[in-house]
């Protein structure tokens, strides 16, 4: 059996609520009074988004506290012992701070813990053993404990 043309229209019967409420009058949509309203508040917001993506200058901020900064004297040792025959001193290093080899020469300071006040100034002299170093007297005479630190340039 061969197959020729369409197949026959078959007619669905609608059961009787579906005709009574088809047949009903349906009331108007309304459009929206402007109707480009959708396409102007859809055109604002892509203006508004890509405008916040552009480069463009940016308000300087205001600092909201004051930076933090390093101490302008790094305490580097304590006065062990001080001979002013030979003007020199022996300095231990606070646990804090790392011996340098390449401190000899250094110019230093010595002040007292309570006041900050400058006692003496030294210099770092090559002589060096573990923890301990030995410094140069220059002016001034450093007492035991004192703080040393290294002089500001």
């Amino acid at each position: 059996m061969k197959w020729h043309g369409r197949p026959a229209r078959v007619e669905r019967r609608r059961p009787a609520c579906a005709t009574s409420i088809a047949s009903m009058p349906t009331p108007r949509r309304r459009l929206s009074a402007a109707p480009g309203a959708f396409f102007f508040g859809a055109l604002a917001a892509l203006i508004l988004l890509a405008g916040c993506a552009t480069p463009g200058r940016r308000a300087p901020r205001a600092a909201a506290e004051p930076t933090l900064t390093a101490p302008r004297h790094v305490e580097i040792g304590r006065i062990l012992s001080f001979d002013a025959a030979d003007r020199t001193a022996v300095i231990e290093f606070v646990p804090h701070y790392r011996p340098n080899p390449f401190l000899a020469g250094t110019p230093l300071i010595s002040r007292r813990l309570d006041t900050l006040e400058p006692t003496a100034r030294l210099v770092a002299a090559p002589y060096q053993s573990g923890r301990f170093f030995g410094a140069y007297v220059e002016d001034g005479n450093p007492g035991p404990d004192d703080e040393v630190v290294i002089a500001p340039e």
